[in-house]
């Protein structure tokens, strides 16, 4: 399963040479929903506006974020 998260206006993160900010939605791979919002925990801390399930998601609510959908890698696993 696929968990999205969203960012406010001062949450900008920096991970595997990957910008995380406003202006994108993460990509979380999860075994389920718990799992998922365990690793945007990890990856974020509580610096982040909303988690989605990939039924949630839209092209409308899509194309508010100018830089897309990108994928979170993990590279302590």
């Amino acid at each position: 399963m696929k968990l999205y998260i969203t960012f406010g206006q001062d949450h900008t993160h920096h991970i595997n040479s990957k910008t995380f900010d406003c202006n994108c939605v993460a990509e979380i791979e999860c075994i389920d929903y718990a799992d998922g919002r365990s690793k945007a925990f990890k990856f974020f801390g509580p610096k982040f506006s909303t988690s989605y399930i990939g039924i949630d998601l839209t092209h409308e609510f899509i194309s508010h974020f100018r830089r897309g959908i990108i994928p979170v890698e993990d590279v302590t696993e």
